[in-house]
């Protein structure tokens, strides 16, 4: 129990200063927030565990003890953040977001700056080795209304202290930090899913990529400090 309130502070710490809501210093955070997935990986030595192992040392030794209002600790923070970073990649955990962005695409220069302000790496060619995305002009139109009103199923609790049964939904144009769990009785009042529930699962675990994304896809990264989902 008393880790899990670590945990629960920690991603609250998370939020604050790398969130949307830390730009309250007028400064933009110097890393992204960390995958969110990273948080729900509690196997014995995954991500969660590198995580933990990492913030719990920095308390013991009197880190992470400063004011999250103030700049020196979000400063202390966000080194913290890329500290964990490096952990979880030396750990093959987490990969470096590699874009390639087209010179011919509108606003070029502008899109890799805010890349290079997420710490993504820019591709010289679509060709590059460890490619993860290449970034393309948009095809569809995003005009859907009211955007928080189209989710998916990202995972399904059953049983537990209730009968009931839970889904946690990840909704369009939010990240994954966004996901929230409504019992299945409320869902008809959260929007619609944009496809058959059997058909929820929007990529496949076993892709290799790159990814072909939007120019939204980069932008709302950017808005939110927190990649999005391809």
């Amino acid at each position: 129990m008393a880790l899990g309130k670590e945990v629960y502070a920690l991603i609250n710490a998370e939020e604050k200063v790398l969130g949307t809501s830390g730009s309250a210093l007028g400064r933009r955070a110097r890393c992204c927030k960390l995958k969110h997935s990273l948080w729900w990986d509690t196997r014995p030595k995954g991500a969660l565990f590198v995580i933990m192992k990492a913030y719990l040392v920095q308390k013991r030794d009197g880190g992470l003890n400063r004011d999250l209002n103030t700049l020196e600790g979000c400063e202390e923070f966000e080194e913290f953040v890329l500290g964990v970073k490096n952990d979880l990649r030396e750990s093959g955990m987490l990969k470096f977001v590699k874009i390639f962005v087209p010179n011919e695409l509108p606003n070029a220069s502008q899109l890799k700056k805010i890349a290079r302000e997420m710490n993504a790496v820019l591709a010289i060619s679509p060709l590059d080795d460890g490619l993860s995305h290449v970034l393309r002009s948009e095809e569809t139109s995003f005009d859907c209304g009211d955007e928080a009103g189209f989710w998916r199923i990202t995972e399904t609790s059953r049983g537990g202290m209730s009968s009931k049964t839970e889904q946690r939904l990840h909704f369009w144009f939010y990240p994954d930090s966004y996901d929230t769990w409504y019992s299945d009785s409320s869902i008809s009042g959260k929007g619609k899913a944009p496809w058959p529930v059997t058909k929820s699962k929007f990529v496949a675990d076993d892709f290799k990529g790159p990814h072909c994304v939007g120019l939204r896809w980069l932008e709302d990264s950017h808005k939110f400090n927190e990649w999005m989902n391809e």
